[in-house]
């Protein structure tokens, strides 16, 4: 399999003299997932600086308590739910500012679904990037 021209998964935001911008797309479809890549040539040390930028986001996953309550009534159902994700909404933010303020940074983890032509296209993309990058 070889990279394609225009890369399937791959957008490019901006093209400098010194950079280069690139969004890369997750194939789930959910914008939430993607990457900016900002790959950069320092003139100073001569190296070059690849920078991944992601959204971050709490631990949604976690809980405190259930958001899902076994009640009949919708009303009911209702209120308990919206209580329960507000209440573990709360819980996961106080943690996280709990951890910025004590620890001075807080572990986060991103991730990209990329299906083999994606992958190869990224990859291909950062080495042309960076061999452009070098001729300046």
């Amino acid at each position: 399999m070889k990279s394609e021209t225009p890369a399937n998964g791959i957008m490019k935001k901006a093209d400098y003299d010194d950079a280069k911008w690139y969004r890369v797309e997750c194939d789930c479809g959910s914008e939430n997932h993607s990457h900016d890549v900002w790959i950069e040539y320092d003139c100073e040390t001569k190296q070059i600086m690849v920078d991944i930028t992601t959204e971050s986001k709490t631990d949604w996953w976690s809980s405190t308590m259930s958001e899902n309550p076994r009640v009949e009534n919708e009303t009911l159902y209702w209120i308990l739910s919206w209580s329960a994700y507000f209440i573990n909404e709360i819980k996961r933010r106080s943690v996280l500012i709990w951890r910025i303020l004590f620890r001075g940074y807080i572990k986060y983890h991103s991730e990209i679904i990329l299906n083999e032509q994606q992958a190869i296209n990224y990859a291909e993309t950062i080495k042309k990037a960076v061999k452009n990058l070098n001729k300046t």
